[in-house]
């Protein structure tokens, strides 16, 4: 078994998982004595190196052929798969791409030959299409179709950097401090699928102007989640070009209306769930606002798509595809009371995956105080949070913009 161990841990590693209500991953596997062993983890290539290696809880297999069946995130019979007792035949099922292999060997060493030729070739497109079903299928998958995927993690920080931020900004900004430098910070928890996760997240950028009514926005998102133990990171660079086609003095009553097209690059990546993938894509921004007295109500609209890059590491290739178009609307409205120190805002947004997602469609209310601190500079504390069937997340975050 320990020939063909590392390699065949690596092709069920990078996909499949039995998902209980506090773990993410647990793997049920059944000998041929008939002993059925179930065990929770959060890191799935340590999990199944321990089956193939019939080691620690699965040390009562020790010698036997077995079967098992393990879930992805919450989605049931993800993967299925086979081994006998001499080491010589293996099976490998995806019930929700309809893939399934079986490996036919003269020995353990050909065995191990024919899944390493596997790995390389077929079994790179094989897995592609595994984690195309669970972005589908699974609430908490870390890449796309949910709305803690890295995929609406970033349109996230577009939408709101370039949809809602202008109208609490605009309050602070004066023709001596027209270059915002915001930072934001949040965290939260989540749940769903049975599974309690956190978050955190830091944003941070600068706004260099080239005329009064053109700027450019250079953003770095970084966002940390973690569900039941398992971790994903996400980094990514947005570039945004705001362009205001109607304009307002800071201080005046009327409408304002900007609009960014703006693009990225980033990295998915989760060591626990032995996937990661490049993203790149952009999209398009509106915010018009109309102020009225002690309120402004703005209304903000963005579409993006987000695909991927392949990545390949020797002879191996990691290339799972994004196709995703994502849909935001939402609404905000401010009061600062008499013009003064104090900026109260509240407001909601709807999103929608336009293709298929796990979470097609949720809501996002957000409420927060503001503090200007002088003519350039606004403290903000808010609550957020993420609602739809069977998923909910809840989190706060602290922003500072500072203007030159």
């Amino acid at each position: 078994m320990g020939r063909i161990g590392t390699i065949f841990a690596v092709v069920l590693g990078m996909a499949i998982g039995f998902a209980r209500a506090d773990q993410f991953f647990s793997l049920s596997a059944t000998g041929t004595s008939g002993t059925t062993v179930t065990v929770g983890g959060r890191n799935i290539i340590d999990l199944t190196n321990h089956l193939i290696n019939q080691e620690d809880q699965f040390t009562v297999l020790a010698g036997q052929g077995f079967s098992g069946t393990l879930t992805y995130g919450g989605v049931p019979n993800a993967a299925v798969f086979t081994e006998n007792a001499a080491h010589t035949q293996a099976t490998l099922t995806f019930p929700s791409t309809g893939f399934t292999r079986t490996f036919t060997g003269t020995s353990s060493s050909d065995l191990q030959t024919q899944i390493e030729n596997f790995i390389k070739s077929d079994g790179a497109n094989a897995y592609a299409q595994f984690l195309i079903s669970m972005n589908r299928m699974s609430l908490v998958a870390s890449i796309d179709g949910n709305p803690l995927a890295s995929t609406a993690l970033i349109a996230d920080d577009a939408f709101n950097r370039f949809g809602l931020e202008p109208s609490l900004t605009q309050s602070v900004y004066d023709p001596q401090h027209v270059a915002p430098m915001p930072l934001d910070v949040d965290g939260g928890t989540s749940r769903a699928a049975g599974l309690n996760g956190n978050f955190g997240g830091v944003s941070f950028g600068g706004d260099i102007r080239f005329t009064e009514n053109v700027g450019l926005d250079l953003i770095t998102d970084v966002d940390y989640r973690s569900v039941a133990g398992s971790a994903v990171v996400t980094v990514a660079e947005i570039i945004g070009l705001p362009v205001t086609f109607i304009r307002r003095a800071p201080d005046e009553d009327g409408l304002n209306w900007q609009f960014t097209p703006w693009g990225f690059g980033g990295i998915s990546g989760s060591y626990d769930l032995a996937e990661g993938s490049i993203l790149v894509g952009g999209g398009g921004t509106s915010s018009l606002s109309y102020r009225m007295g002690d309120f402004t109500f703005t209304l903000a609209d963005q579409i993006d798509y987000i695909g991927n890059v392949g990545v390949t590491v020797g002879s191996y290739n990691f290339d799972v595809p994004v196709d995703q178009w994502l849909l935001k609307n939402g609404v905000q409205a401010t009061y600062q009371p008499n013009g003064g120190e104090l900026i109260f805002d509240a407001g909601g947004a709807y999103s929608n995956f336009l293709h298929h997602g796990a979470v097609p469609n949720y809501w996002t209310p957000t409420a927060g105080v503001g503090w200007k601190i002088g003519s350039g500079t606004l403290l903000r504390a808010g609550f957020s949070g993420d609602f739809a069937r069977h998923f909910t997340e809840l989190g706060g975050e602290v922003s500072l913009v500072l203007s030159l």
